[in-house]
Parts: structure tokens; C-alpha cells; sequence
């Protein structure tokens, strides 16, 4: 391969790039800021470097090759155990015009949770999803906002401007749903979970949680707040009440305690006589 043409109205992409040339060899460049570097014939075993801190190494390179997706059953995952992304797969047999054709579908997933079969009636769509119900009000995205970090690796933020039309509350306004800022609307809350490049466009993931008893929790919060206050202000309280008791009592020692200090020794010595004779008659 000789040249690689890249027109300068189009954006270069901070990454890598590979291109199956005719005559099963594959060719790469890299994407570096404003420019791209031909990093010509690579092979299984050579390394690419990025530019971005990290490097790459090509392992395997299949010139024909054909996508085989399964599935394996696996454990749930156990308590302090390492956590691993489980999700439900069915494989369904599909008999078109005579030929059968077996599908694993990944329940709602947007690669392998959809597949379509052209059929001499018409397109034959099969997904596997979650169940839908109705919410009585309509969300719809507007934007979708990505931030980069500096040197264009990673996103460092991701938002999606919505528009919420709830008729019946009498809510029509447009919203921002980002990962530190959710939506949250009747007894729904709405994050921003992740997103997808497509050729369109990017298309943005929302995930959706229901809590009806989201009003008792925080409720009980607010008991618990209550009742600590309460708590405090007994201890305060009784505090207090102590020490208005305990006043006069200190006051009357102390009188005591200074009208001795002031009695003449001589009074003090003959009663301390008197009381050993007393005793000791």
C-alpha cells in the first residue's frame, strides 16, 4: 500500500487504525493530535506505539475469518468473590425458506440482543430484552454531550440534554442528566450510565430505577435525625437540672466551710478538748 488518503476537513481521531490490504497484509497508522502517522505493514508479534502512554501488540491476524458468538453457563457470583458481568443468553433456532439457522441473543444488549433476517415477506426481527410497562410520560433525548480528557484519550464526562413532557403534572421542560446529576421524576430516577458510537451518531444509555419507597426512606431518616435531637437535649436538659440542685447545696458547704475558717482557735482547741474528754468518759 502506497498512500493513505485522509481528507484535512476531517478531524483525526486520537487512536489506531488498521486496514486490510488486498493480499491478506494488514496496515496501520495512528491518530496524534492533529495528524496521522503511517505506521505501515504491521504482523502478529509487533508492537504500536501511541503516543499516549500505553503501547499496543497485534497477537492475531485472521485475513478470512467468520464471527462465532456462545455463551456458557456460569455460577452466580459468590459473596466477597470477584465479580464478573452476568447477564441471561438464549439460543433459538430459526427455520427461513427451508434453512435453519441457530442465534444467541444477549438479553438487552445492543450488539448481540438484536439480530435481523431478510426473509422474501420482509425484514424478521428478533430481540431479547426486558419487559416494557408504559410511564405515562415521554422522554426525549435533545443532545448528548462528551467531554474529553486532555490529550483526547478517555472521555471525562459524558451528559444528555432531555426534554420531560408529563402531562398529567403539568411538566414540560427540558433537563440535564449527567453521572453525578440524575433525574429523578415521580418514583423514577434517571443516570447516565454510559453511551455508544455509531455511524449516526452516539447514542446515549440511560438506566432507569424504580423505588416506590423512596418517601418512607426518607421519612425514617428524618425520625432517626428527630430522635437524636431529642436525645441531645434530654442530656442537656438533665444537665442542668443537676446543676440548679446541686447549687444551693455547694452554696451552704461553702458558708459552713468559711464561718469555721473564721471561728478564733482558742473556741476551736476547747471544743476539740471537750469532745475527747466526752469520749473518752
Amino acid at each position: 500500500m502506497k498512500f493513505w488518503y485522509h481528507h484535512p476537513a476531517v478531524k483525526v481521531v486520537p487512536g489506531v487504525e488498521f486496514l486490510a490490504a488486498p493480499g491478506g497484509k494488514l496496515f496501520c497508522r495512528v491518530g496524534r493530535r492533529d495528524h496521522y502517522l503511517p505506521r505501515g505493514e504491521v504482523k502478529p508479534g509487533d508492537d504500536i506505539d501511541t503516543g499516549a502512554h500505553f503501547r499496543l501488540r497485534v497477537l492475531e491476524y485472521l485475513p478470512s475469518a467468520r464471527r462465532q458468538v456462545r455463551f456458557r453457563p456460569s455460577s452466580p457470583a459468590t459473596p466477597g468473590g470477584e465479580e464478573n458481568e452476568q447477564t441471561a443468553a438464549a439460543l433459538v433456532e430459526v427455520d427461513v425458506e427451508g434453512s435453519t439457522e441457530q442465534i444467541w441473543l444477549k438479553q438487552n444488549d445492543a450488539t448481540y440482543g438484536v439480530r435481523r433476517l431478510d426473509t422474501a415477506e420482509g425484514p424478521l426481527l428478533i430481540s431479547f430484552g426486558y419487559e416494557r410497562l408504559p410511564l405515562d410520560f415521554t422522554l426525549k433525548l435533545l443532545e448528548f454531550h462528551r467531554a474529553r480528557n486532555p490529550g483526547g484519550m478517555g472521555d471525562a464526562a459524558f451528559a444528555s440534554r432531555v426534554r420531560l413532557v408529563d402531562r398529567a403534572a403539568g411538566v414540560n421542560g427540558e433537563f440535564t442528566i449527567s453521572m453525578n446529576q440524575p433525574l429523578v421524576h415521580r418514583q423514577y430516577v434517571f443516570y447516565q450510565s454510559s453511551f455508544q458510537e455509531q455511524p449516526g451518531g452516539d447514542v446515549s444509555i440511560l438506566t432507569v430505577a424504580y423505588d416506590p419507597g423512596r418517601t418512607l426512606k426518607y421519612l425514617g431518616s428524618l425520625l432517626t435525625c428527630l430522635g437524636i435531637l431529642v436525645m441531645i437535649s434530654k442530656r442537656v436538659a438533665m444537665g442542668r437540672w443537676n446543676a440548679c440542685v446541686a447549687g444551693p447545696a455547694a452554696a451552704r458547704q461553702g458558708a459552713q466551710a468559711e464561718r469555721e475558717a473564721q471561728a478564733p482557735a482558742g473556741v476551736a482547741a476547747e471544743t476539740g478538748v471537750c469532745t475527747s474528754l466526752a469520749r473518752a468518759r
